[in-house]
């Protein structure tokens, strides 16, 4: 149960913030961390740190030409769209 909890307070954190436009942004091709400030508008440090948290959930994966996201971030992405009108205050 309480892990279930813990799921769902990061689930909120990443689908309520800037991070659903950061994974957004490396969806479908690999960026660098300038690229995806400059695509999404959000300051350097928020970036990294979703992209870190990405990272610590193994839901992206490093790649020569920047971050991209991998199968299990992809599945996350489509399900953080999916809640974040349901979770998140308007």
């Amino acid at each position: 149960m309480k892990e279930e909890k813990e799921e769902f307070g990061l689930l909120k954190k990443f689908a309520c913030s800037t991070c659903l436009a950061v994974m957004e942004s490396i969806n479908d091709q690999p960026q660098l961390l300038p690229e995806i400030t400059k695509i999404t508008k959000i300051n350097k440090k928020e970036v990294a740190e979703c992209l870190r948290f990405a990272e610590e959930n193994m839901l992206l994966t490093k790649h020569p030409k920047g971050y991209v996201l991998n199968e299990k971030g992809k599945e996350a992405l489509r399900r953080f769209k999916e809640v974040s009108p349901l979770i998140c205050e308007p």
